[in-house]
């Protein structure tokens, strides 16, 4: 199987968990963002391109899935994408003399990223006026981001294996060509 069909199907796989499974692992209705968590590890392995595509796409999956306005989506999905390229390298350096260097700098990119893709739609949200964001609750709607960020942290290590079960020797083929 080619690795651009790979990475579509799994993308598919990614949207599909999160809008089925995602509920029944939901902790008071605080979830997990698989689709950021697997853009991380997937721009960490595939690059700017790479994670830019990436983001472009699931984001496009996502939102005709669930029915949101995909403009806000498309926009953070890419941008998510391509900025986990350069922020996986440069914590990876600030982690260097940690044995765990990589996970560590996906979990930190991860939760970084989680939290840009909820201000942005709490941003939106609040720029159409919808009454769903209430400004007394802001505090709380604060808490429950940063909870569901960490949350959304956790799932980098099984979506981490899971990548390295599909894609196993994707790492040496890159060093291979640069």
């Amino acid at each position: 199987m080619t690795r651009v069909l790979k990475i579509l199907l799994c993308l598919i796989l990614v949207c599909t968990l999160q809008t089925t499974l995602v509920r029944f692992i939901a902790i008071n209705r605080i979830s997990p963002d698989l689709i950021v968590c697997w853009l991380v590890v997937m721009s960490e392995t595939y690059g700017p391109f790479g994670g830019f595509c990436s983001g472009a796409v699931a984001s496009m999956l996502y939102d005709a899935n669930v029915g949101y306005i995909m403009a806000v989506n498309l926009v953070v999905g890419t941008a998510i994408g391509y900025f986990c390229t350069l922020l996986v390298p440069y914590f990876r350096k600030v982690f260097r003399k940690s044995k765990i260097a990589s996970w560590l700098a996906m979990m930190l990119t991860a939760f970084i990223s989680c939290i840009i893709k909820d201000i942005v739609n709490i941003g939106y949200l609040f720029l159409i006026g919808s009454t769903l964001l209430d400004l007394e609750n802001l505090p709380v709607t604060l808490l429950r981001l940063a909870v569901s960020s960490l949350y959304s942290v956790m799932m980098i290590l099984p979506l981490g294996l899971l990548r390295r079960r599909i894609f196993p020797d994707q790492k040496k083929n890159m060093k291979k060509t640069d």
